[in-house]
């Protein structure tokens, strides 16, 4: 069974109930954790007025892409190829996830490659006015539009059909694959690559770079109040490109062993009968949807005002407290005190929206604009 880029559906995987059973709970931690902490950071975004920054709801943005990867590929990874080995939801449904699938791959590169032109543009020409957060929602219906645009080839291509195989032959079982030519599918993997993997990595690499240099290439000491004013926000700039940095080398760690392995495959067909292959694919598809979670862990553990977020969400949902507990507290005074008001501040809008009915989803009312505060982290 040949492999594809975008479909959760590997080759052929070993059989043994082990390897079976290491699949069901890495996947499942995966599904779990990526769930959670994706929908952490959609949530303390759009319910929190003070979280939304264009950055951050550039970031919110990335995590609403990760979510669907989560609740889309990974079921359907143990299911359909651990359990089933076969695709029993109809040909419409092939259609949508091999559609679905992708968008949330090319959601989460083209939001980072939006990032990353945002803190360019804040960083390296501070006297160019900010983009309001209208412009962030706009930038995001772009990214998601560019998105569906470049996964239309996976629907089109994509249907169910009775591989040549006696086992499903006889039970007259269908699988759910792209359908491509050898030609059309290089063309089609190579597309790929650059549009999901080199294109962003490379604008990524080129942009914090330029930022890097502009960040830290600035030296000297401070002597007057306005100079240690200067200090603080150019320590909080170094921060947060710090932490999209981070981002940007898991992503390009999480995916770039997949992508190897497809364009191996392609090259090389015999690969695909190597004994070996079913472990192997799996691990870097392991690796792909990993990516999923790699995120919320490193903005909570370097960003301050993510932290105290989760913090205060955590508190509330097992109402340990009414007030932020004293690592909330702690936490804040290391970055000017700046980050305890926003988890007090947090901790009021919460409950205000639960004495209110509030619903708690990613759709709040949109506040009164306010010019959006940098970025602290820690």
């Amino acid at each position: 069974m040949p492999f594809l880029q975008w479909r959760c559906d590997p080759p052929e995987p070993p059989s043994e109930v082990g390897f079976t059973v290491i699949v069901w709970i890495s996947f499942t931690i995966l599904f779990l954790a990526g769930l959670i902490g994706n929908g952490l950071v959609c949530y303390v975004v759009y319910a929190a007025p003070r979280m939304r920054t264009v950055t951050n709801l550039l970031i919110a943005n990335m995590a609403a892409g990760d979510l669907l990867m989560t609740t889309l590929c990974m079921p359907l990874t143990v299911v359909y190829v651990v359990l089933l080995r076969y695709w029993p939801l109809g040909d419409a449904l092939c259609r949508l996830v091999s559609f679905a699938q992708p968008v949330s791959v090319y959601v989460s590169a083209y939001t980072l490659v939006a990032i990353a032109a945002d803190r360019y543009r804040a960083i390296v020409y501070p006297l160019v006015p900010r983009g309001s957060r209208r412009r962030a929602r706009v930038v995001i219906a772009v990214v998601w539009t560019l998105a569906a645009a470049t996964s239309v080839p996976a629907a089109v291509t994509s249907r169910t059909f009775v591989p040549p195989d006696p086992w499903y032959m006889m039970h007259e079982r269908r699988v759910c694959q792209e359908r491509w030519e050898d030609e059309g599918r290089r063309y089609y993997t190579t597309a790929v690559l650059l549009l999901q993997f080199f294109l962003p990595v490379t604008v990524l690499t080129l942009t914090y770079g330029r930022i890097a240099v502009e960040v830290w290439g600035r030296g000297g000491l401070p002597s007057t109040r306005q100079d240690n004013r200067q200090l603080r926000l150019a320590r909080a700039r170094r921060k947060t490109v710090q932490m999209m940095v981070i981002v940007v080398a898991a992503f390009t760690i999480c995916w770039l062993p997949n992508h190897v392995l497809q364009i191996v495959y392609d090259i090389h067909r015999w690969v695909g009968e190597w004994p070996g292959i079913g472990y192997l694919y799996t691990a870097t598809y392991w690796l792909s949807m990993a990516s999923c979670v790699c995120n919320p862990i490193i903005y909570c553990g370097m960003n301050a005002q993510f932290r105290a977020a989760f913090s205060a969400v955590a508190s509330r949902v097992c109402l340990r407290c009414r007030r932020p507990p004293a690592a909330i507290s702690r936490a804040g005074s290391s970055v000017r005190s700046r980050a305890t008001s926003y988890t007090q501040w947090t901790l009021r809008s919460l409950r205000l929206r639960r004495s209110n009915g509030s619903a708690h989803s990613c759709h709040a009312p949109e506040p009164a604009e306010r010019p959006a505060a940098p970025l602290n982290t820690k």
